[in-house]
């Protein structure tokens, strides 16, 4: 597979380790950085722990919590079968219920392996509207979770035989009667090789005819059984390989004859996802082959990209658009203030869908686009609106938190100037770059309050106008451009 250098020339940097020096230091940017792109943001408290910390040690610490992260415990509809669902409050309200406690828990810890298990799903694609079953929904989340930090070739094997998987890409209409070959082309296409990437038609034929045989469906929730004589015993040339193959089989061959493949668009897609959309495919190859000696197990390669100076150049910082669950989470998780009110979480917790990130309902089999694809004319004035309803809940509860953020961002700086900017500099990757936009935010802090108060140092955060300055401020921000990447 050919591909030019990196498109982005000005990031020359190698996947050495990050080691910071008086040219590139490990300071709070670098920490906003880290959590904005692995996570979903940290808070100011937690930021001076960070720093006490080696970059290198900071992330396997993360990695270590992570990886040990117990999966959230099933509901009581984990046993659920179609009739049940009839006598209570039926699926979409349980499953409303779920994303609700999903979002919460983004806000909870590092936010690491959310991060990567959002990632998952998001390459390993299911809609829940397709199969409409909370119990597979769930199998399929603990599937995700269990391989997250383990082999992508376990990975593969374990979610083609998901319930949920096989009745998306209609796997239990596979049969040797009436091969489907719906399953088998985005195993190559999607999942693991890429479009067009190492593959033919007659191996797409060849793989849905070994693939046969998982059509023990017999009733909404109910296990999916495979079915000996629903399989194709017949002999199947694969990636030139000739026999009478079955599931395992398939996998077999995939990864010991496309393996360079499989790890090089693994390794695209990670770096497109963590790093940047413009691929710089002479890294991506490093990473690749860092995967294919671990024998496609997915944490030696998080390490080395997320330890790298690669990874920590400058010039990744503040070069990516924050998809909808990012872009709240990181509102709620920087200002460390969770409003209370059910029904504004509730709101938030389902905004995703509208903005355009619904929970397990991804746009189509190739998954939400991202990035750029994030934001329209449309989409825009959305995440105004969660903001302003964000900052309006958390005002009515608790305006002085909005004073104590500012106290403590500013070391109480008695300077609206001074204030500003710091405010600036701690919720943007990379701040404002035109001085109007500096003006105005300066201008919405000081708010109705006279200059001469400033002038004469008489003003302060202790003043009662001091959150609504605050808050003001943030809702702002919060609707810049600027605030919107990451």
């Amino acid at each position: 597979m050919e591909h030019s250098t990196s498109i982005d020339p000005c990031n020359t940097s190698d996947l050495s380790p990050y080691i910071p020096s008086e040219e590139n230091p490990w300071n709070e940017k670098k920490v906003l950085f880290l959590f904005r792109r692995i996570g979903f943001g940290v808070d100011f408290e937690s930021i001076k722990n960070y720093l006490t910390l080696e970059p290198g040690d900071l992330i396997d610490q993360l990695f270590d919590t992570a990886q040990n992260t117990p999966l959230p415990e099933a509901e009581a509809w984990n046993d659920f079968t179609q009739e049940d669902y009839q006598t209570n409050n039926g699926v979409t309200e349980l499953f409303d219920q779920w994303k609700i406690k999903w979002f919460r828990g983004l806000l909870d810890g590092s936010g690491l392996n959310e991060k990567l298990m959002l990632f998952w799903h998001n390459h390993f694609v299911t809609k829940i509207e397709n199969y409409i079953c909370l119990p597979w929904m769930y199998e399929y989340h603990q599937i995700i979770h269990e391989h997250t930090f383990g082999n992508f070739k376990e990975f593969t094997i374990a979610m083609g035989k998901s319930p949920a998987m096989l009745l998306f890409l209609n796997g239990i209409q596979n049969t040797v009667l009436a091969p489907n070959e719906n399953y088998a082309r985005e195993l190559y296409e999607l999942f693991t090789l890429g479009r067009d990437q190492g593959y033919t038609q007659d191996d797409i034929t060849e793989t849905a005819r070994a693939l046969t045989g998982f059509q023990g469906f017999n009733g909404l929730c109910n296990p999916v059984d495979f079915i000996e004589i629903s399989h194709d015993q017949g002999q199947k040339s694969i990636f030139g390989q000739t026999g009478n193959w079955g599931y395992d089989d398939v996998h077999e061959i995939l990864f010991s004859q496309r393996g360079s493949l499989v790890a090089n668009f693994i390794c695209e897609k990670i770096y497109s996802a963590f790093v940047s959309p413009d691929i710089d495919y002479s890294i991506t190859a490093e990473l690749a082959q860092t995967f294919i000696n671990a024998d496609f197990e997915l944490i030696p390669v998080y390490k080395k990209l997320f330890k790298s100076n690669h990874f920590f150049n400058q010039y990744v910082n503040g070069t990516m658009i924050k998809s909808p669950i990012g872009f709240m989470s990181i509102m709620l998780k920087e200002v460390n203030a969770v409003v209370k009110d059910e029904t504004i979480l509730q709101v938030l917790a389902i905004a995703g869908g509208v903005l355009g990130q619904d929970l397990y309902s991804p746009l189509d089999v190739a998954g939400w686009p991202g990035d750029r694809n994030w934001i329209d004319t449309e989409k825009i004035l959305l995440r105004w609106a969660v903001t302003d309803l964000y900052l309006v809940g958390l005002f009515s509860e608790n305006p002085e938190h909005l004073r104590e953020l500012a106290i403590a961002l500013t070391n109480e700086s008695k300077d609206p100037v001074e204030i500003t900017l710091r405010m600036i500099d701690f919720f943007t990757a990379k701040g404002f770059h035109n001085q109007v936009n500096i003006d105005e935010a300066i201008k919405i802090f000081k708010s109705e309050i006279p200059q001469n108060y400033f002038d004469d140092g008489s003003w302060n955060l202790n003043w009662d106008s001091a959150p609504t300055q605050v808050g003001l401020l943030m809702s702002y921000l919060f609707k810049t451009p600027e605030f919107q990447l990451s």
